[in-house]
């Protein structure tokens, strides 16, 4: 059982770039969010989510609990979460 199969005390790289590209996605109905449409949701730059999802900075425990947050918001209240997403496009 390699580390990723485990469950860490902190997110992974390839755990974040699943809730980006597949769990949000799936559970709001939208298409795959790009690296700075994840960034706006979690409140920061387009940089700092690069580098979270290349493994250059750990993610921290603030940022996995958001992520879940909004996992639990794309399950539970999809239109607000595509509202979110897209509030520039409205």
């Amino acid at each position: 059982m390699t580390g990723e199969d485990k469950h860490p005390d902190y997110w992974t790289p390839t755990y974040l770039k699943a809730w980006r590209t597949e769990s949000i996605s799936q559970l709001a109905n939208v298409r795959k969010l790009t690296q700075n449409e994840a960034a706006n949701l979690l409140g920061i730059s387009r940089k700092q989510y690069n580098e979270l999802e290349n493994g250059k900075t750990r993610i921290d425990r603030r940022t996995s609990m958001a992520c879940l947050y909004l996992a639990n918001i794309a399950e539970n209240s999809p239109e607000y979460l595509r509202k979110l997403l897209f509030k520039d496009q409205l």
